[in-house]
């Protein structure tokens, strides 16, 4: 079992346009197996492999409908409804923010499986807006590029408060501390 951690923003990684990956081979079958552990102990609904500082185009997704994970290798969205509908959006990534976003309804996409095999999907609704989420970090995005510089330099401020705040309860007091 391979073990990641998880990248919080502001990561080179997470700005970097990430690589395509061969499907059937044993490294990817490794990523996959790991980044879908870390989904099930996020209890999350989406990750991508750059958020683990795996700048490689693989990501999972929950399909609540369905109940079950969709591993997406090399995904490429090949068409976008001229409907949009909007879900509170945050990540694990950027720690104590979110925020709505305005997306596509629906959308028509083209993946590789574990075995190499091409797949389509066709998604609405939340799903959706999960894959279109992840699919962002794929291109070096996140969520908060689809704000206004004023709410996203409000967010990320805020962000940077929580991270603080974070830092300060998981410290460990020892003999070189030389605060109250």
């Amino acid at each position: 079992m391979t073990i990641l951690s998880l990248l919080i923003a502001p990561h080179p990684v997470l700005r970097t346009k990430a690589v395509l990956v061969v499907p059937a081979e044993k490294e990817t079958f490794h990523l996959v197996d790991a980044l879908c552990e870390q989904m099930l102990s996020l209890e999350t609904l989406g990750i991508s492999a750059p958020m683990f500082g795996i700048s490689k185009r693989v990501i999972v997704v929950r399909d609540q409908a369905e109940d079950k994970l969709c591993l997406m290798i090399n995904p490429e969205i090949m068409k976008f409804s001229s409907e949009k509908q909007a879900f509170e959006e945050g990540s694990p990534s950027y720690p104590g923010i979110s925020a709505f976003v305005e997306r596509p309804e629906k959308i028509s996409l083209r993946y590789y499986d574990l075995q190499g095999d091409v797949q389509e999907l066709e998604a609405q609704g939340l799903l959706s807006t999960v894959i279109q989420h992840q699919m962002d970090y794929l291109e070096g995005k996140s969520f908060l590029d689809h704000l206004s510089s004023l709410k996203k330099n409000l967010l990320l401020k805020k962000m940077e408060q929580v991270k603080k705040e974070l830092k300060r309860n998981h410290h460990v007091h020892g003999p070189h501390c030389h605060h109250d």
